[in-house]
Order: C-alpha cells, then structure tokens, then sequence
C-alpha cells in the first residue's frame, strides 16, 4: 500500500458515494455526488452570506469573494469556534473557489482551501472539497486537528447536497 495514499473511507449516500480521503499527511481530500446541476450547485456555495442558514462548518461568512480580496469565517469545530480571514486565491464561476489561510503569520500553518466542481451529467455534479497544509507546524497542527476536519468536511458537504437537492 502506497503510504502517502491512506483512504480512510467510503459511505453510501442514495446509491452514490461520499469519499473521504486523506492525501499524504498534510492533505485532505473529499467529494460528493449531488444530485443538480452545476450552476445549482455553484450559486448555493458562494452565497457565503447564507452559510449561517445551512453550513454546519463554516457558521458564518463575511466579505467579496473576489481574486486577491480577504473574506473573514467563522468556522465551528466541535464546540469551539474560530474566526479566519483568509484570501481568495481563485474563483472561477461554475468551476472553482479556493482561498489561503495562515494561523499566526505565513509559513506557520498555511491551508489552501479548494472547493471545485465537475459535472457529471446534466442533472449531476461532483463536489470536490479539499484543503493542502504547509508551513513549518503543518505535520504536527494537522494530526490534532485531522479528524475534526474530515468530519467538518463531510458535514458541510452533506449540507450542501441536502440544500441544493431540496431546492
């Protein structure tokens, strides 16, 4: 088995799967199937203003989502919370947002957090939420913090797909 390559797991969701994986240690990588079309998709996860309404992870979101400009959230992990202002790296409509975060100062704890978007079908599109950690702690923040954040992955994932198909 290829260490840097661990699958952690798989679960049925309506006939489709929900795959959680960890990439090497300092990646995570999950995806879903919903059950809509793209753009239904892509409208529902930039509405970072509504997040409060469905996002189990993220609770609330403020500020442009434009290329260069920083947004602030306010994510829940358990019972805790935390307040991030990351920077938008990419935002391509219907296909990609990503942003970069940094705990403290660049170089310490870096994460770059991407949500991107392939269609399936006409009716169906893969959600591709994953985040790399870099810096200096990256290896020892990340296995504290692992398992809290492939849940929060996978709730806010399952949320998304809850929404856009009830729509």
């Amino acid at each position: 088995m290829n260490n840097n390559r661990l699958l952690i797991t798989r679960y049925l969701l309506n006939r489709k799967a929900l795959k959680i994986t960890v990439m090497n240690t300092n990646k995570i990588y999950t995806e879903v199937i919903i059950n809509a079309r793209i753009q239904d998709v892509w409208s529902v996860l930039i509405d970072t203003e509504k997040y409060a309404n469905w996002n189990p992870l993220i609770v609330h979101s403020e500020g442009t989502i434009k290329i260069g400009k920083k947004i602030k959230n306010t994510l829940k992990s358990g019972k805790k919370t935390m307040v991030f202002k990351p920077t938008i790296k990419q935002f391509e409509p219907n296909s990609c947002f990503a942003w970069l975060g940094h705990l403290w100062f660049p170089g310490i704890f870096d994460g770059y957090h991407s949500f991107r978007l392939e269609k399936t079908s006409d009716n169906s599109t893969k959600l591709i939420h994953e985040e790399r950690f870099t810096g200096l702690l990256a290896g020892i923040i990340l296995k504290s913090i692992k398992e809290d954040t492939i849940k929060g992955f996978q709730a806010m994932n399952l949320a998304l797909k809850k929404k856009v198909e009830s729509n």
